[in-house]
């Protein structure tokens, strides 16, 4: 009970941060019904009994949420933060390990590595088959680029916008990242649409 009063708080806790639930909460029942399952059927062969539910429901949220999220660290400091307690840590921390490490093995790709790699596909499908070609840009202070938001650019077709370079630090290009003066930009078109991109980004 008091693992579901968790998971609802967190959820309640996502919602007014406005983080991504979409991938934690979902995680953290699976998990959760995981463990609960794998201590039912423990205790359905005497092997355990059912006292250990909620440790295995805490563990199982660990270990999957590393296997998902390949960061181990932030499993262990998300689960004790919802059980409000350092009594399970140190079992933490050996799950947390272990599911890394299996997960590692099977060469199995973290959650936003995958929604990454869609992402690209996505956009490279919109893009023609003709030689993809990168190239850079800096933002001037002549350009209207200026302080818009990418969402807003209303960039043309077969053209996009990767990676920000700014002040020597690389940033992923979001829909919600501001353009500021000096920014070196690296887009993505096919030869056909080359001009096209280098005029809209005024690039000589």
């Amino acid at each position: 009970m008091k693992s579901l009063k968790s998971l609802m708080h967190l959820r309640t806790l996502n919602e007014r941060m406005v983080l991504d639930g979409g991938i934690f909460l979902p995680v953290l029942v699976l998990g959760a019904i995981s463990g609960a399952l794998y201590i039912n059927i423990f205790d359905a062969f005497g092997l355990l009994h059912n006292t250990y539910m909620a440790n295995f429901i805490i563990l199982a949220m660990a270990g999957i949420l590393t296997s998902v999220l390949r960061s181990p660290i932030l499993s262990i400091l998300l689960v004790t933060e919802m059980t409000g307690s350092f009594q399970h840590i140190l079992s933490l921390c050996i799950i947390a390990i272990t599911s890394y490490l299996i997960a590692e093995l099977l060469n199995n790709k973290p959650i936003y590595d995958s929604l990454l790699g869609r992402m690209l596909d996505k956009n490279l499908d919109q893009i023609s088959s003709n030689q993809i070609t990168l190239f850079k840009t800096q933002v001037t202070m002549d350009s209207p680029l200026i302080s818009k938001k990418i969402r807003v650019l209303e960039m043309p077709e077969n053209i996009m916008l990767l990676s920000i370079n700014r002040h020597e630090e690389d940033i992923l290009a979001k829909k919600d990242t501001i353009l500021q003066i000096g920014d070196v930009i690296t887009i993505m078109t096919d030869e056909e649409h080359l001009l096209k991109a280098k005029k809209f980004f005024q690039t000589k």
